[in-house]
C-alpha cells in the first residue's frame, strides 16, 4: 500500500486491461467512462474517499477507463491487499457498497439525459465533497464535447474562475 499522485488527464486504469492495482482517492476528483464503439460516457465519479478498480473483485478486468479530472493523491493498493482489507474492514466494506450505491444513482441520472438535473446533480456532490472545478473540468465530468450556449443559465463563476451552481438552485 503507497501514496501515489496523478495529474489532470492521466488514467490509471484503462478499460479492458488487467487490474493490477486498486485506488482509493484521497484528494481531487476522477471519472469513470465506458468507451463504446466511437462514443465515451461518462459513468460516474470518483470523489475523495471513493474507489478506483474495485471490479478487480469480480474478474479482474478493468470495466472503466479512469480519468483523473482534478490532480490527485491516491493510495495505491494490489489487488491481493485490497480483497484483504476489504474482507477484514467492515467499515471500509461499507463505505465501498455506499459509494457503489450513489455510482448506480448517478448513472441512473445521467441516462436520463436531462443535462440541467445531471449539473445539478453533480455540482451539489462536488459541493458535499468540498471539491472545487472549473468549466473544462465540469465539461470531462459530464462527458460532454462542448458545453451548451445556454450553460451559463445553470451555473455561476466564483472570481476564482471555480464553478457553482447559481443562487436558489
Amino acid at each position: 500500500m503507497k501514496k501515489v499522485f496523478f495529474k489532470h488527464g492521466e488514467y490509471p486504469i484503462i478499460q479492458g486491461q488487467r487490474i493490477e492495482s486498486v485506488y482509493l482517492q484521497l484528494t481531487g476528483l476522477s471519472v469513470a467512462t465506458v468507451l463504446d464503439g466511437e462514443n465515451r460516457e461518462v459513468v460516474h465519479l470518483i470523489p475523495p474517499n471513493g474507489f478506483m478498480g474495485v471490479e478487480a473483485l469480480l474478474d479482474g478486468w478493468a470495466r472503466f477507463t479512469y480519468e483523473v479530472v482534478v490532480e490527485s493523491e491516491m493510495m495505491e493498493l494490489t489487488v491481493e491487499e485490497f480483497q484483504n482489507v476489504v474482507s477484514t474492514k467492515v467499515p471500509l466494506f461499507k463505505n465501498l457498497m455506499r459509494f457503489v450505491k450513489y455510482s448506480i444513482i448517478e448513472r441512473s441520472i445521467r441516462r436520463v439525459g436531462e443535462l440541467e438535473n445531471t449539473v445539478k446533480v453533480v455540482l451539489k456532490f462536488l459541493e458535499k465533497w468540498n471539491v472545487k472545478i472549473n468549466l473544462e473540468e465540469l465539461r470531462i465530468i459530464l462527458g460532454l464535447k462542448s458545453l451548451p450556449g445556454n450553460f451559463e443559465e445553470l451555473v455561476d463563476l466564483t472570481p476564482e474562475g471555480f464553478v457553482k451552481l447559481k443562487e436558489g438552485e
